[in-house]
């Protein structure tokens, strides 16, 4: 089992913003609230998930109790922090900072310019890693709280297997067109 890390004050983000600010690369991830879920009835965000690939915990922020906006502006708008999503535009869009964000990398977009011949994150993580996940939590409730350790759990490894996904695929050469040539 992953071990993570649930942050659910803004005091605890405040603290990690800094060390997160300084890594290279941050593995992301989100976990939706759907519109029949909510009392709003609008998805929203539930959960962010990130890893830096060397922690050996992965840091689950429940977007219900802490407010975002330090982490959108000191983190996702830093340019020398490398952001990876498996669909950086969906998770963008749910964050609301798809024009601020900087520097992102989406793992489904790499995996289809190297000619993958299945891109989601589960097809790519039986492919690249062996590794089979179940996705039976992805449409889950995450508006409930408290948050079940299955859930907790399912959140923490969709981010560790988009950083192992973009290493592999990192080392998986772009197609050189036919025209080029």
């Amino acid at each position: 089992m992953l071990p993570y890390q649930l942050i659910t004050t803004n005091a605890q983000l405040k603290a990690h913003l800094p060390q997160w600010r300084a890594t290279p690369v941050l593995a992301m991830d989100t976990e939706i609230a759907h519109a029949h879920q909510v009392p709003s009835r609008k998805q929203c965000v539930s959960l962010v998930q990130l890893w830096d690939g060397s922690h050996e915990q992965i840091w689950l922020i429940d977007n219900f109790t802490v407010d975002l906006e330090p982490f959108i502006q000191q983190v996702m708008m830093e340019p020398l922090v490398t952001k990876l999503f498996h669909d950086a535009p969906h998770d963008l869009r749910m964050l609301r900072c798809p024009r601020r964000a900087r520097s992102v990398v989406c793992t489904f977009a790499m995996a289809k310019s190297r000619l993958q011949p299945r891109c989601s994150l589960k097809e790519l993580s039986l492919n690249l890693l062996g590794l089979p996940l179940d996705k039976q939590y992805q449409m889950s409730n995450w508006a409930s709280r408290p948050l079940s350790p299955e859930q907790l759990y399912y959140a923490a490894l969709d981010s560790w297997v988009t950083y192992h996904v973009w290493t592999k695929l990192s080392a998986i050469p772009v197609p050189t067109p036919l025209a080029a040539l």
